[in-house]
């Protein structure tokens, strides 16, 4: 038998009541964890693009397969023992 309008009703504002205090509980591992809240990390994260931009500016990166190569080069093994083994220094 299929469900009223008023029976949907509630079984969703249930269901948003229960994702609510997920999300809540998410909150507070990611704060427990972490140390900082969502917003912090979304707001460090959003950066990223900003990252991306410079890099791309900078080495004259034109497409994605441009970004794409200079990431085979630059993030490769040999590219982070150079780091490593040149910081000690």
């Amino acid at each position: 038998m299929a469900k009223t309008i008023n029976e949907q009703i509630v079984e969703l504002q249930s269901e948003n009541d229960r994702l609510k205090k997920l999300q809540k509980l998410f909150e507070k591992a990611v704060k427990d964890e972490f140390g900082v809240d969502t917003k912090t990390i979304h707001k460090k994260l959003g950066n990223s693009s900003d990252f991306e931009a410079k890099i791309t500016a900078y080495f004259d990166l034109k497409t994605p397969q441009d970004f794409e190569d200079f990431l085979a080069v630059f993030c490769s093994e040999n590219s982070l023992n150079y780091f490593k083994n040149h910081r000690k220094k």
